[in-house]
């Protein structure tokens, strides 16, 4: 099965659930979300997946150990529609600052991973096996993207970072709730040196810009 029928039939699944059984209204909570919120305080990793029904949101986290003079370092991580996060698999650090900054209106569903896991015991049409693997397949394969990203020169990490943003946006090109500022935090590379970056790709034919797509 695709990963997006996966995810769309599990939202669909949840959806129902929550609008005729009132026990689930107990376990799953939806969320409507202005742009340029910070919603971490809605968030208890530890209790629930979260899914993105309608929006896109940055989680950032602020690292201490890995800084040679200690200034924080920023791991920071797009999450997008038409998909279900354990967001606990994306930090490296467990006591860093965090925050998850939507960067559009954003209609959030938070559903408590006791209640998911009951429902894959009991009969829910999906095994409980693959959504698992599922899960921990979001975010092994990210982690594996931003350890790729980090050894790369600055100029390919940007150009591999704009790909992964417009591939997994399901645009064909760069979103304008994208800022250079987010593809800077992502790439781990300076908003200035992120603005020269983005003239040499162009300059070399690999992007366009304004708006940002790859050649």
């Amino acid at each position: 099965m695709e990963s997006l029928e996966l995810i769309g039939n599990i939202q669909e699944h949840l959806l129902n659930r929550y609008k005729n059984d009132p026990f689930a209204n107990k376990h799953i909570e939806l969320l409507k979300v202005k742009k340029a919120t910070d919603i971490w305080h809605y968030v208890d990793s530890e209790k629930y997946y979260i899914c993105f029904l309608e929006g896109a949101a940055c989680l950032e986290e602020r690292i201490h150990r890995s800084s040679s003079f200690g200034k924080p370092s920023l791991n920071s991580i797009l999450l997008f529609k038409n998909e279900i996060y354990d967001i606990e698999k994306y930090f490296i650090e467990e006591n860093s600052k965090k925050s998850l900054q939507t960067l559009t209106p954003c209609y959030i569903m938070f559903i408590e991973k006791f209640y998911i896991h009951v429902l894959l015991e009991s009969g829910f049409p999906l095994d409980k096996q693959l959504f698992q693997n599922h899960i921990n397949q979001v975010g092994i394969k990210m982690l594996q993207n931003k350890v790729k990203w980090l050894s790369l020169p600055a100029d390919q990490r940007l150009y591999e970072v704009l790909k992964w943003c417009i591939h997994s946006s399901e645009e064909t090109k760069l979103p304008k709730y994208i800022t250079q500022d987010t593809i800077s935090k992502i790439s781990n590379i300076s908003r200035e040196y992120t603005n020269m970056l983005l003239k040499k790709l162009q300059q070399e034919g690999l992007i366009t810009l304004h708006p940002t797509a790859i050649n």
